[in-house]
């Protein structure tokens, strides 16, 4: 009796454990200014249009990515510029390997 309390007792700490551990996990950290640094280092001057693009994409709304991606390439910024400002926003680049922008 005593080593099936005791068998039991494990299988519920170690469950217990795994469960704090997935709970306590954050998701990468958005952020506007991530989007706008990385845009003024690209040579793009930073403008209302622009932050508002960024502030969208880091709102984590639907379509917040799409409509910082259209924004930025109306304001003249590059596909690929805009893609990668867009993914910093959003916190796709914190959470990536370093591969790139993320295919949306």
């Amino acid at each position: 009796m005593f080593r099936r309390f005791r068998a039991a007792t494990t299988v519920a700490v170690a469950l217990a454990a795994a469960g704090s551990a997935v709970v306590v996990a954050s998701p990468a950290q958005a952020s506007p200014s991530d989007c706008l640094s990385y845009l003024a280092g690209a040579g793009y001057p930073e403008t209302t249009a622009k932050r508002m693009a960024c502030e969208r994409a880091a709102s984590g709304e639907i379509g917040g990515y799409v409509f910082c991606y259209d924004v930025l390439r109306e304001t003249g910024v590059s596909p690929t510029h805009a893609a990668e400002a867009c993914d910093r926003a959003d916190g796709v680049w914190a959470a990536s390997t370093g591969a790139g922008p993320a295919e949306r």
